[in-house]
């Protein structure tokens, strides 16, 4: 079909693809654009923008509740009422409950600030126009077009409560301006304090609001008099501001290196300080409404609840929905059941993910690396490991030891993990041997007893997991170059490594001696091993995928279509399918038992590591600049999918904008896609035999139904009631009243006769189907029909010679048996038959030949399909027993 143009979490995908579409994004929770929170009822719901979606949480729990799809990216947010607006652009759109039921425009430029209050939605673009419109009209009611002309960038807008139609403006040259709204006027100007406006926010008590400065201070100013009441100063520029609600005198402030600063108002001091709050700028600080809780998020993809309940005032986090804070550059999936992803990512940090539910997603905890960050008062970034580049996991010893195991850039050490605990081993594999060097590459045998690492000067070893000592080195070094995949087989026998060197080495794994070597002509870059069926694919450097057997130790395929780097490879469950990725922005699926093309599609940003689950039902993609895990669902699961290989030639394009250039290109590739040639799969193959779709229910209990009508019926007769209600007099023995019928003198005709001679629109069709040869009707009548209707028509049918429906339903089962369609109902149907109209069979010699007939088309359709039957048992045990 046609390529389709799909924008998928702010990922756009060009389709030349038939098996895999965008199902979902996991890890996604904010981005830099501020969050809105509502208050409803005793329920808080904050909305964050995700790309080109908004996701909705209730604070209780930090769960996902709703998802909005506006399709653009979004560069703002506002919530009011039953409403949320997305300004995506230079328009604003309001959804409600996830359909779009208005648009705002009127903006030549991108909006960058969205102020909804009363009826009225301020919008603000890059240009500094100032829009008002009606909510519930969509119509510009005012524009404040002075402004720019007054040299004011505007930064930051508020409304004060209780000050009707009024909004109050922040520039960029630290500025502020009261502005009515529905006058078009200037009320008044505050003349600042000489830094930009970032943040404004309103204080519980009337005239007083806060203002952020890029300077780092803080003024609480009182609008009324024009005065500032007090000044505050921080380190770094104010980003967020909120005040607290429930009666305590406290202003919350956000800063761009990630710390949350809570100030005291009424002794005007810094009461405490939340350090690494978030691991980028806080970007959204607001207070429950009543409550001493505080909800925040930053740029490195976090929201967090914290909870003011310590003794000395200070804050500890309540809840919080975090995914990586920089893409992820790793995912596997962990287990066998499909739902479990691990992760390692460019923030140091591993993570596990549930297809499920978000909810589940947890950081693996490096230690108490925060208490060690406050005692030596560096931040916990310092502390953490750094990115992962290479990881590995097995289940087998889940429950009685460490179970995951990661290198990490320039560490010549390997550091254990246990999924069940969460966080990471105590023990540090490599350390033992200082000349080591950075370890590359790790693998876990499928016992889960030990863990191989791979270094960068081509050195190979063997640790055993569950005590960390070294069980051995393979080679002196095992490899000329760094060492870039390691695999182990099915059953822990032999040790595969791959390096830069161009060659592939298998190892014996017990005594470390070499097996086999294979020379690749340029330098490997991955490895992924299908252990079931040992076949290794090999990632190299000239953008070639060898596909080696490594019971053979030899090449079986080679796939050299890519254009870019190698960046992973995934296999099908079953080995049939090999699915790479490449710097090109390409997937592609590949056909082992043929070595063909079946699918292929691009992605803007390129993919960085892939992971197919082992049912196959789902892809996990991590990509460039991208946070999220991305989810793919496989159609060829649940639809019929075209797999017609593609042409060697064929490209799928990057998605671009919608012009008339692409309209071009696209339909030469549709045009591609026609010239392969199409196959129509025939109705009915010789020699074959073809059964219905109906279901099992509505043919299987057609020769048992007198059985189970007789087994469902009730025991005993129903019984009268042993005494009438009061309300209906008894009758007993009282003669029927009322008037006699009257005698018209008319003399009516018997209806015995006319009912006798009526037939169904059934033994109609079958009347004329056994005289004129044509049964497709019959055919389609008992389709419909239930199986109890299906019993009653063939027992219906009448056994008058004169009628011939008898006759013509044998034909009719003839021509079923003869043609092979359907084969399971005609057994059902010729079963009812028998037992219903044997008598008439016995009786009429005419009837008794045609079943005799009957029977002989029915053993030759039954031969044909015993030995279609047994050929296939000695083809399959002739197989079986020389693999």
């Amino acid at each position: 079909g046609l390529p389709t143009k799909t924008r998928f979490y702010g990922i756009r995908v060009m389709e030349g693809n038939r098996l895999f579409t965008p199902l979902r994004a996991l890890g996604i929770v904010t981005s830099a654009v501020p969050f809105a929170l509502q208050a409803r009822g005793s329920d808080h719901f904050a909305t964050t923008a995700v790309g080109d979606a908004y996701h909705v949480y209730n604070t209780e729990k930090l769960n996902l509740v709703f998802v909005g799809n506006p399709g653009k990216a979004i560069d703002a947010l506002a919530v009011h009422g039953d409403l949320t607006f997305t300004a995506c652009g230079s328009d604003v759109f309001a959804w409600k409950r996830g359909r779009k039921i208005r648009t705002f425009a009127g903006h030549s430029s991108p909006v960058k600030l969205l102020l909804p209050f009363g009826d009225h939605l301020v919008t603000v673009g890059e240009d500094s126009l100032v829009l008002v419109f009606d909510v519930s009209s969509a119509s510009i009611t005012s524009r404040l077009e002075d402004l720019a002309s007054m040299g004011i960038s505007v930064t930051a807008i508020l409304h004060p409560a209780t000050y009707l139609n009024k909004i109050l403006v922040g520039s960029a040259d630290g500025r502020l301006q009261l502005w009515n709204i529905r006058t078009n006027q200037l009320i008044y100007t505050f003349k600042g304090w000489g830094s930009p406006v970032t943040s404004l926010a309103a204080a519980p008590a009337l005239d007083i609001v806060a203002v952020g400065l890029q300077s780092g201070r803080i003024a609480v100013h009182n609008l009324k008099l024009d005065q500032t009441v007090m000044a505050l100063t921080q380190d770094g520029p104010v980003t967020a501001l909120s005040f607290r609600t429930d009666g305590e005198p406290f202003l919350a402030s956000g800063l761009s290196t990630g710390q949350i600063a809570v100030w005291n108002l009424e002794e005007r001091h810094l009461q405490t300080v939340i350090a690494a709050a978030h691991s980028g700028a806080v970007t959204a600080l607001e207070y429950l409404a009543s409550h001493p809780q505080l909800l925040s998020a930053g740029t490195d993809n976090a929201i967090k609840l914290w909870i003011f309940d310590q003794a000395d005032g200070s804050a500890r986090i309540l809840r919080q929905r975090a995914g990586h804070g920089a893409p992820p550059t790793r995912v596997r999936y962990h287990g066998t059941d499909g739902i479990t992803l691990l992760t390692a990512g460019q923030d140091c940090a591993v993570r596990v993910a549930s297809t499920v539910s978000d909810e589940f997603a947890v950081e693996l905890s490096q230690g108490s690396i925060a208490k060690k960050s406050k005692s030596l008062g560096v931040r916990i970034e310092d502390l953490k490991l750094p990115p992962a580049l290479d990881l590995a996991s097995e289940i087998t010893r889940e429950e009685d030891w460490d179970n995951i195991v990661t290198c990490h850039q320039g560490h010549g050490v390997a550091r254990t993990w246990s999924y069940k605990n969460k966080t990471i081993g105590k023990h540090k594999l490599g350390e033992d041997d200082a000349s080591l060097g950075e370890i590359r590459s790790v693998a876990l045998s499928a016992c889960g007893n030990f863990a191989f690492l791979g270094t960068a000067a081509g050195r190979l070893r063997r640790y055993n997991i569950q005590s960390g000592l070294l069980r051995g080195e393979y080679g002196s070094p095992a490899h000329k170059g760094a060492i870039r995949g390691l695999a182990s087989d099915a059953v822990g026998a032999f040790v595969i490594s791959a390096a830069r060197d161009k060659t592939v080495r298998f190892w014996h794994a017990k005594t470390q001696r070499p097996v086999a070597a294979i020379d690749l002509g340029s330098a490997a870059e991955s490895i992924a091993l299908h252990r079931d069926s040992a076949l290794l694919a090999v990632a190299c450097s000239d953008y070639r995928v060898e596909i080696i057997d490594t019971d053979a130790h030899r090449t079986v395929r080679i796939f050299t279509e890519h254009s870019g780097r190698i960046t992973d490879m995934a296999w099908s469950s079953d080995a049939r399918w090999l699915l790479t990725s490449s710097m090109d922005g390409c997937v592609r699926t590949w056909d082992i038992p043929t070595g063909r093309l079946l699918s292929a599609f691009r992605v803007a940003q390129a993919v960085t590591s892939m992971a197919l689950s082992p049912s196959g039902d789902t892809l996990a993609t991590t990509h460039v600049d991208s946070l999220g895990i991305m989810l793919w669902t496989n159609r060829s699961l649940y639809m019929a999918v075209d797999l017609r290989p593609l042409p060697p030639s064929f490209d799928p394009l990057d998605l671009p904008l919608a012009t008339a250039a692409t309209d071009a290109v696209s339909a030469a590739q549709v045009d591609l896609l026609d010239q392969l040639p199409t196959f129509a799969s025939p109705a009915q193959m010789d020699a074959c035999i073809t059964l219905s779709d109906l279901p099992r229910a509505r043919w299987a209990v057609l020769p048992d139904l007198a059985t189970i009508r007789e087994r469902n019926k009730p025991l005993q007769p129903p019984k009268a009631p042993s005494q009438a209600p009061f309300f209906l007099p008894s009758l007993t023995g009282s003669a029927p009243s009322g008037p006699a019928p009257e005698d018209d003198g008319v003399k009516r005709k018997s209806r015995v006769g006319v009912l006798g001679s009526l037939h169904s629109a059934f033994a109609s069709a079958v009347a004329k189907g056994g005289a004129s040869g044509q049964y497709d009707a019959i055919t389609a009548m008992m389709r419909e029909m239930s199986a109890s209707a299906t019993d009653l028509e063939i027992r219906s049918l009448s056994p008058l010679i004169t009628d011939r429906q008898l006759e013509g339903f044998v034909s009719y089962l003839a021509h079923m048996l003869k043609t092979g369609r359907n084969y399971e109902l005609t057994q059902a149907y010729l079963a009812v038959f028998l037992n219903a109209h044997a008598d008439a069979v016995a009786s009429q010699p005419g009837l008794a030949a045609a079943v005799r007939a009957l029977a002989e088309v029915q053993a030759a359709a039954w031969s044909r399909l015993q030995g279609l039957v047994q050929q296939t048992d000695c083809l399959v045990s002739f197989l079986s027993g020389t693999m």
